[in-house]
């Protein structure tokens, strides 16, 4: 666009594979095809204030969707400081966990990520950046699953709907500071 706005599109195809890398040694499965599809804006990122928008959706491992929406807003008052706020929510159904030794589990969850980012630069070689993200995610069980060491397709053990569900809420941060051709984290 001539106003510098963008919009970004990403279309990706994965086909099957063997997977061993999310059960932790415990054998592998076999992954289904996945599509993912996003559609991105965003707006002219040299002005004071700018906006960004995404909505996205792919394919579990196993079945199910991820539906993923982030809003962006970023303020720049000058160009030595620059401050940003993400909120990201992904939607999850189909979500696949290593649960403990062979058995893997899928789960319906809600995911909800906000981030708040400040970068200040004294000089062209020296930044500081700070930087915290907050996950919570309500998760609810869906189908238990074992993998086999020979490469067998996984199994469906039995449903545990409504068993139990999980909550998780935690907080990262992060502080960088970059002086000439060092970075200290």
């Amino acid at each position: 666009f001539k106003n510098l706005n963008e919009i970004r599109t990403e279309l990706d195809y994965f086909p099957v594979r063997w997977e061993d890398r999310n059960s932790f040694g415990n054998g592998a499965y076999k992954m289904h095809d996945r599509w993912v599809a996003e559609i991105a804006i965003g707006t002219d990122t040299s002005q004071k204030i700018s906006y960004s928008a995404l909505l996205g959706g792919r394919q579990e491992e196993l079945s199910g969707w991820t539906i993923r929406s982030s809003l962006g807003l970023t303020y720049t008052p000058s160009d030595r400081f620059s401050f940003d706020l993400d909120l990201n929510y992904f939607k999850r159904d189909g979500w696949l966990l290593h649960d403990q030794d062979r058995l893997m589990a899928t789960y319906e969850a809600g995911d909800f990520q906000p981030r708040l980012g400040m970068d200040v630069f004294f000089s062209s070689k020296q930044q500081l950046r700070l930087s915290m993200q907050w996950a919570a995610i309500r998760a609810y069980p869906g189908w238990r699953w074992s993998t086999f060491a020979d490469k067998r397709p996984c199994s469906c053990r039995h449903s545990f709907l409504n068993e139990w569900r999980f909550c998780v809420v935690a907080i990262d941060y992060a502080v960088a500071l970059s002086l000439g051709d060092r970075a200290i984290v």
